[in-house]
């Protein structure tokens, strides 16, 4: 393992020096960035002042993501991100294999994840193999930690408090892992190997969820489904590829599908009701994933926060005694993306390359090579403002429930559209009705002429899809600890 992932590592120092040439995608970066990346692949052997300077360039790169709208970011500064990423990465991992014990290499290897997964979520990670490099030393890296720590009788998920697990939950927005201390000096050689197993027999007493405390699933809540008054047609089967082709080509109007997902392993052998299962898929819960803090993107105190997966569970999932008013909510992220390996445990639907009729013309879109996808994963009271999307979507329920209701495009006008906002963000795909605020939080004269709006409604529950045309305004909101896909295509 431990010469697979140093080939690897060799292998990402190759890729990224055989591009800094004068035309590549990193040119206008300056000749003295080039010059100094150059530095950076040939002074291996100086680890300490090499991972510095990567970070120092790092934060350069940072500061060039950060002064621009993140559509708008010149390709060379994300390749820059990546490349130094990588690099820092690789430099990281070369420490590792002189780290001797278990803690060392947990917090050693937290950091080479942080450092990589960052690549990935801040820039995508642009360029010729440097995804498929990245997945590739996460892999050989996962490998290795857990047979070193398996070698010193230790447990992946060893030192790590689980909240709502067996531990207290901690006030809302802390994710903060907690780990076990470690033993004071030793005060002679001979008793040295006696203390470090009473340190490891302490931290499994202390920190260590046993099996029986993690709940072997995320179970629905007892809140009771709100009365509905104008369902969602429903499909108790899923309709043949004609049908549906049919259907877009006609009425194109929203349908809840149920048994749609009877063969995706997410509902089955791979469940995504586990959190043990979660945590095995994502680098024992160190990978980070961003999530969005606060009732709905619409509210003044909601923020975004990248942070590693088990604390996002730990905080915002698991813990009884989270703030519902701000919950964490992974939303709209390209999960699948970032780890393929939870990839495997869905199946795009066969609906996904049929032929939608054209979104409305006020939705600017472009053509799609593909289904986009995003996870949707956070707790009961997770709430999408009302609000539209250029693209077809099938909205997948693996866990939980949720409510939906949905608007025609034909009721814009009294779905009262946003405008140009603060910052001069667009959110014209969004309504001024807060549908959770007493008198949609608008005027009256407004309230009056959205309750005349034709809607449609339902509750999707786990095993369902739901269809939903481009350009058709909708709300979502959680009853349950809820687990989403979407699939956008046109």
């Amino acid at each position: 393992m431990n010469t697979s992932l140093r080939n690897t590592c060799l292998l990402a120092t190759s890729l990224v020096s055989s591009e800094l040439s004068s035309s590549g995608d990193l040119y206008p970066c300056g000749a003295p960035i080039l010059q100094l990346l150059k530095t950076l692949t040939t002074t291996p052997h100086l680890l300490q002042s090499t991972v510095a300077r990567c970070t120092d360039v790092l934060r350069l790169a940072t500061n060039k993501l950060h002064a621009f709208p993140y559509r708008e970011v010149p390709l060379c500064w994300l390749r820059l991100y990546t490349d130094v990423s990588i690099l820092k990465g690789v430099y990281l991992i070369q420490k590792l294999f002189s780290v001797r014990d278990a803690e060392g290499v947990r917090r050693a290897d937290e950091e080479i994840v942080r450092t990589l997964d960052m690549a990935l979520i801040m820039a995508a990670a642009p360029g010729n193999g440097r995804r498929e490099v990245i997945e590739k030393i996460l892999a050989e890296l996962e490998g290795y930690v857990g047979a070193f720590l398996a070698v010193h009788g230790e447990e992946m998920m060893e030192g790590v408090e689980m909240n709502g697990a067996g531990g207290k939950g901690k006030g809302k927005g802390k994710g903060k892992v907690e780990k076990a201390e470690m033993n004071g000096d030793r005060e002679d050689e001979e008793g040295e190997e006696e203390d470090r197993e009473a340190s490891r027999r302490k931290r499994r007493r202390l920190t260590t969820p046993p099996p029986s405390l993690l709940p072997q699933e995320l179970r629905p809540s007892s809140t009771p489904s709100p009365k509905i008054t104008h369902q969602i047609p429903i499909l108790t089967t899923p309709p043949s590829l004609g049908f549906f082709q049919n259907h877009l080509d006609t009425a194109n109007t929203p349908l809840q599908i149920q048994n749609l997902l009877t063969a995706w392993p997410a509902m089955a052998t791979n469940p995504w009701s586990s959190p043990s299962y979660l945590l095995s898929k994502t680098h024992f819960g160190t990978r980070l994933v961003p999530i969005e803090l606060g009732k709905s993107y619409t509210m003044d105190n909601w923020s975004q926060k990248i942070m590693p997966f088990r604390d996002f569970l730990k905080t915002y999932i698991l813990c009884s005694e989270a703030d519902g008013s701000y919950p964490g909510y992974l939303a709209q992220h390209s999960l699948f993306s970032q780890i393929p390996s939870l990839r495997a445990d869905i199946l795009t639907p066969d609906y996904c390359y049929t032929t939608p009729p054209p979104a409305p013309p006020d939705l600017r879109t472009h053509p799609l090579e593909g289904p986009i996808v995003n996870a949707w994963f956070g707790p009961a009271g997770t709430v999408s403002p009302l609000h539209t999307d250029p693209y077809t979507n099938i909205l997948c329920q693996v866990l939980g429930r949720k409510y939906v209701r949905l608007y025609p495009p034909s009721e814009n006008e009294r779905l009262f559209p946003r405008g140009v906002e603060g910052g001069g963000v667009d959110m014209s795909n969004t309504s001024r009705v807060d549908m959770d605020a007493e008198g949609g939080g608008v005027e009256v004269e407004e309230w009056e002429r959205f309750q005349g709006a034709k809607y449609l409604e339902g509750v999707l529950r786990s095993g369902e899809g739901l269809f939903i045309p481009a350009g058709w305004w909708h709300y979502v909101r959680s009853l349950d600890t809820s687990f989403s896909v979407s699939f956008w295509w046109n």
